[in-house]
């Protein structure tokens, strides 16, 4: 019973292992991850470099993201989680489409 057991497990943490590359491998598609993404490569993906005044933008963009991040590891995960959904959704209304 123990081996029919460890079987499972190793299964379910194979199918967990698979479940977050793929998510890995998506998120340069996320919308929220777009302005610092640019597609117009041969590998589809690449981050964008450039002057002083991209570098703020960039630099703004990020202290986005990281205020986020933040969010989610409080009480108001849900909230934005809501956010980043409906953001996603006006997203692909305005013609951005995720290729997954």
């Amino acid at each position: 019973m123990t081996e029919e057991k460890l079987a499972i497990y190793n299964q379910v943490l194979k199918d967990q292992i698979s479940e977050l590359k793929q998510e890995i491998a998506s998120l340069p598609y996320h919308p929220r991850y777009q302005p610092i993404a640019a597609g117009n490569t041969p590998f589809n993906f690449r981050l964008r470099t450039g002057g002083p005044a991209e570098a703020a933008w960039l630099d703004n963009i990020i202290s986005t993201m990281q205020a986020a991040a933040a969010r989610l590891q409080t009480a108001d995960a849900a909230r934005e989680v809501r956010n980043l959904i409906q953001e996603a959704r006006a997203q692909e209304r305005r013609g951005f489409r995720v290729p997954f």
